[in-house]
């Protein structure tokens, strides 16, 4: 399996769930978004847009700039774990 690198979203996205105490499956599952589309915003593989704002709402979090293909830079000093 290969690493995949998080964007500066996808950090804010994973702090928030933690601080919800809860994990990507049960927001996807609560909120109706694919799983896969979570990972894809998370990790910047896929704009995503439709639900790339929702998500940003729903945990009241900035959106920021989108950074697809710029995971890697943006990882630079944070751990990737999950």
């Amino acid at each position: 399996m290969t690493s995949r690198k998080i964007t500066e979203f996808g950090w804010k996205i994973k702090k928030e769930l933690i601080e919800r105490r809860m994990d990507q499956k049960e927001f996807c599952r609560l909120y109706n978004i694919p799983e896969s589309r979570l990972s894809n915003i998370i990790c910047g593989t896929r704009p995503a847009t439709k639900y790339r704002k929702r998500i940003a709402e729903l945990l009241n979090i900035e959106e920021g700039e989108r950074t697809e293909g710029k995971g890697r830079q943006e990882n630079a000093g944070h751990s990737n774990q999950s």
